[in-house]
């Protein structure tokens, strides 16, 4: 006797093969369902002491009371200490701010930290690991390679690249990719019309 199985459908020509991609597609549907783990609201004591758990991604609003920790996000993001490990979308605010990986949108608090950031980061202290493109607006600014402003008072663009403008009291650039320095103290250490410079330095 023969019973039913998954190579049985082999044997029923055209009918067979497109019953199993069908039922493989619903296979497929069914296992997003099963690992989609996303949800509109979380809420975090110590992570992982924290509702849903870190895995999750948030499309939504996050409260972290201490210490929340989340995958991707998107959305309004409140507490002391928000932490992204994966890619951020929205409003962050709290005194620490944490994304792992690509940032889009505003941090706001006292220390910002991003690996790349498209937006705004206004706290004492911003941190941008490789690319930023937008507006650093705090006591100290870091950037690798950025493209916009930095304003305060010490904007540093370690051994990357500057497009765009640093005001501050000391600003430092590797490289200046057409932009213009404006401080007491003005460092570039490639392609600047001078290594320093009193008030304005830069390059066109």
């Amino acid at each position: 006797m023969h019973f039913f199985a998954w190579e049985s459908f082999g044997n029923e020509g055209k009918g067979g093969v497109v019953m199993k991609k069908l039922i493989a597609a619903v296979l497929m549907v069914m296992s997003g369902f099963c690992f989609a783990e996303t949800t509109p609201v979380m809420v975090s004591l110590i992570s992982p002491i924290e509702v849903p758990g870190p895995e999750y991604d948030v499309t939504g609003v996050r409260l972290s009371l201490i210490y929340g920790q989340c995958h991707d996000f998107q959305g309004l993001d409140l507490g002391l200490i928000n932490h992204t490990e994966g890619d951020f979308g929205g409003l962050s605010v709290g005194i620490v701010n944490i994304a792992n990986n690509k940032l889009y949108g505003v941090q706001y608090g006292f220390v910002n930290l991003a690996h790349s950031f498209y937006g705004l980061q206004d706290s004492l202290l911003n941190i941008s690991k490789e690319e930023f493109q937008g507006v650093q607006y705090g006591w100290i600014n870091c950037a690798k390679n950025m493209t916009g402003v930095q304003a305060g008072f010490l904007n540093i663009s370690g051994d990357g690249r500057v497009s765009g403008l640093q005001f501050g009291l000391l600003n430092y650039a590797g490289t200046m990719d057409g932009g213009l320095q404006i401080g007491i103290l003005n460092l570039i250490a490639n392609e600047g019309w001078a290594p320093c410079l009193p008030i304005v330095n830069g390059n066109f």
